[in-house]
């Protein structure tokens, strides 16, 4: 985004979404690697990084794998906050909205997909956030580099989801020299409306 663009609302909205979608397959991009925040049963914020896995644009939804046994998982009704920093492009996104585990069929798409190096993180016994005795990733069998075949990674397909946020706030934040510039966007009446705001 040029220093000089003075871009128009939707013109704003529109080169968010693009750098969502070069986010999923860029491992370099600031937004491959978001933050993603839920509230626990205790009413405590939880914030965590995952992997941004997939974006539709035209239905409006954010993905992330998870273990279907993580706190994570628990804490979906009250809601998603994501938040995308690109550092060189001075670039920040937040978005909102509710979340669910995806259809069955998105699930095993998404894990038929994933790579044996992928699937090994949900092979971890016992599963994430469980107390250890001493230092541990729960791979045992797999420690270190070592990637297990492909017909071993099926014992933990069961450990496997995906989540999936429904994006009804959008907000962009273009940091610049010159001034910053911040959009808000709601979600109404099956389009989005868009205003400026103070950053």
């Amino acid at each position: 985004m040029a220093e000089s663009d003075v871009p128009t609302l939707s013109e704003f909205l529109e080169r968010a979404w693009r750098e969502l979608v070069d986010g999923v397959g860029d491992a370099g991009h600031g937004f491959h690697q978001p933050i993603v925040a839920t509230v626990s049963g205790t009413g405590q914020p939880r914030a965590r990084m995952v992997v941004l896995r997939q974006v539709d644009v035209a239905g409006r939804r954010l993905r992330f794998h998870t273990d279907v046994r993580a706190s994570k998982v628990n804490e979906l009704q009250q809601g998603v906050a994501w938040t995308f920093y690109d550092r060189p492009r001075r670039l920040q996104v937040r978005a909102f909205g509710p979340s669910q585990l995806a259809s069955e069929s998105r699930i095993e798409e998404r894990w038929t997909d994933s790579l044996p190096a992928s699937r090994k993180c949900y092979l971890v016994d016992p599963g994430p956030g469980s107390p250890l005795d001493e230092w541990g990733s729960g791979h045992q069998e797999w420690a270190g580099t070592r990637i297990p075949p492909v017909e071993r990674t099926e014992e933990g397909r069961c450990n496997f989801t995906v989540v999936e946020t429904e994006i009804v706030e959008f907000e962009v934040l273009r940091v610049r020299r010159q001034g910053h510039r911040r959009a808000r966007y709601l979600w109404a009446d099956g389009r989005w409306n868009g205003t400026w705001v103070v950053p």
